[in-house]
């Protein structure tokens, strides 16, 4: 019996020592399996888009013999002169209204209005930030002998050319920040009672503090926003130069090379467009159709009408692209101001806003809540007006987005 057992046991020690050996051989298996599923699926992957973007091509280019041929040499002419026309002049007015956009987002005409509401010195909520400094330390620091040197420190900081170097909507919190390194330094060694005096000093001007947080956080999005504004604006600028230079080129206009180093894309633009003007456009398809009485003699004997024709075809998606920004601006300027006039009623409920020539708080909180409201319509009107975003869209319109082959 002992024998049997220890025969036993013997056999289940060797099975399971195969176990362990034949497991991580298994799993090894296992992963190089998984390994190469993955493989064939991300393989086939690729073939079905491949496929798929044959597929695209081939569609396309089946709807494009289609469609020529429903043209007649004619019909074909007259709507590329309506191409070229109406592409050149959609052109010239996509970048006008990318130049506007992106004038508007660096300089919108409430900044120095909204710039005014973190003011440290004169704020329309009624308040000096400075003061409430000053009076603070007064009310909690009562040595007579430090007050006019610490006012005088006070006003050497909030006048200080570094400070005014800093987005005005961080300023308080720069001057606060100096204050509180002063205060911590002189009082080092001082009593524990007069340490709570600085903590006292601290709260009494947190309130102060959060407002103009606050504030400065909103204008950093507001900044943040402007600078992807540009961004994206100077992207649909940089596609549109490459189609201009296209359509110049085959318009037999000379081409220079834009020197990045001492000219922005604004100005490039601005050259390239500025000869290629419906004036231009209607002498040099007049020419054409005058030099060639036959218009099937000049469709074939002028391919270039065809190349300019056949690259309109980015510009609508240009022009959604503007669109899309243009919108996203007018969308976030609404909220911007929105959460202003939120921080703005957020002051009266924390008891920040004060009196001041003979306005009560509830008139200095109405007349800064309006103009806040008057300020951003304002600015958006004039933007509509300036834009018009309808002619756009109906020079777009006019084009009919065909390729000739």
């Amino acid at each position: 019996m002992k024998n049997r057992f220890l025969l036993l046991s013997f056999l289940c020690a060797n099975f399971v020592l195969a176990q362990e050996e034949t497991i991580p051989h298994v799993e090894d298996q296992t992963i190089k399996l998984l390994d190469l599923y993955r493989l064939e699926i991300n393989q086939l992957k690729n073939d079905k888009e491949s496929l798929q973007q044959t597929i695209k091509l081939h569609e396309e280019l089946l709807n494009s013999l289609q469609k020529n041929n429903n043209y007649n040499n004619s019909t074909k002419w007259t709507t590329i002169k309506n191409n070229i026309t109406n592409g050149v002049e959609s052109y010239r007015h996509l970048n006008d209204k990318i130049q506007i956009l992106k004038t508007v987002s660096k300089t919108a005409s409430y900044v120095n209005y909204t710039n005014s509401l973190s003011g440290i010195t004169d704020n329309p909520l009624g308040f000096s930030f400075k003061d409430k400094i000053e009076s603070s330390y007064k009310s909690n620091f009562t040595d007579k002998k430090k007050q006019p040197k610490f006012t005088k420190i006070i006003e050497a900081i909030t006048t200080s050319p570094l400070v005014q170097l800093v987005p005005i909507a961080s300023q308080a919190s720069t001057v606060t920040n100096s204050v509180l390194n002063i205060l911590y330094t002189n009082e080092a060694s001082a009593k524990e009672s007069e340490l709570a005096n600085i903590q006292k000093f601290e709260k009494e001007i947190s309130k102060y503090l959060k407002y103009f947080n606050e504030m400065s956080a909103q204008n950093q999005e507001l900044s943040v926003n402007n600078a992807t504004y540009v961004k994206g604006l100077e992207s649909i600028q940089q596609d549109m130069v490459k189609d201009v230079v296209i359509i110049r080129e085959n318009l037999g206009l000379k081409v220079r090379e834009r020197n990045e180093k001492t000219e922005n894309l604004d100005a490039y633009l601005n050259y390239l467009l500025e000869d290629l003007n419906p004036d231009f456009v209607a002498k040099y398809l007049l020419n054409l159709s005058a030099k060639h009485k036959n218009i099937e003699v000049l469709l074939q004997s002028e391919p270039s009408v065809f190349t300019i024709n056949n690259n309109f075809e980015n510009l609508d998606e240009y022009a959604t692209r503007f669109k899309s920004t243009y919108d996203f601006y007018i969308s976030f300027n609404k909220s911007y101001v929105g959460n202003l006039t939120k921080i703005v009623n957020e002051a009266k409920a924390n008891n920040i806003i004060e009196a001041k020539d003979n306005k009560s708080v509830d008139k200095i909180h109405q007349d800064v809540i309006d103009q806040l409201s008057k300020v951003s319509n304002e600015n958006l009107q004039s933007l509509e007006n300036t834009i018009r975003i309808n002619q756009l869209e109906n020079s777009v319109n006019k084009i009919n987005y065909i390729k000739f082959l």
